[in-house]
């Protein structure tokens, strides 16, 4: 088996930073297994305005008629590469900024807290047990990329994984903290 499969394991952990991760099952555990770089999308140009220019294109088009793009566990880029099972949680590559970018407009965002906390601050982002980087950072990538492009929006599905508990007042919170971070864009 070691012939076929080889375990990269930089020492330099800025090298890391972009890596792509996918999963080798090794004594039933999920470890890393890094690509050199990113895949790179040289197929297509920028889709960041692709919903603004519809309405020019296409302007009796329904939304009911738009296949809308969408990432699945969409701010799993958040989940540390180095955390056990990771290999398996990390669904995206790229942040919610690039993925909005790249034409995602739907986005899957899944969400744990802390159980002794009503602080929207320790709102993270999961996929099952993996906990990933913090809500309101996401919630900062999509208003500043729904600010640059006025003429799009964005469809998300924040869900609460029970696995992490969030007391009533968390959650809350996180209602609150969306309302203050869109304003009237919501």
């Amino acid at each position: 088996m070691n012939s076929l499969l080889k375990l990269v394991m930089p020492t330099n952990t800025d090298a890391t930073k972009d890596r792509l991760c996918s999963a080798l099952a090794i004594n039933c555990c999920q470890f890393g297994c890094y690509i050199q770089a990113k895949p790179r999308c040289d197929c297509c140009h920028s889709n960041d305005d692709w919903m603004g220019k519809l309405t020019t294109l296409a302007p009796d088009l329904k939304l009911r008629n738009v296949v809308m793009p969408a990432t699945h566990d969409s701010a799993s880029s958040t989940i540390s590469k180095w955390t056990l099972f990771s290999a398996v949680g990390l669904c995206q590559n790229t942040s919610i900024y690039e993925q909005l970018k790249r034409g995602a407009r739907y986005l899957d965002i899944r969400i744990g807290g802390t159980p002794t906390s009503a602080s929207v601050d320790d709102v993270f982002i999961c996929h099952g047990i993996l906990k990933g980087g913090n809500f309101g950072n996401v919630m900062e990538e999509v208003s500043e990329f729904l600010t640059e492009n006025p003429g799009e929006f964005v469809v998300m599905e924040v869900v609460y994984v029970n696995i992490h508990e969030m007391p009533p007042e968390q959650r809350l919170r996180v209602f609150q903290l969306m309302e203050s971070t869109f304003g009237d864009r919501m």
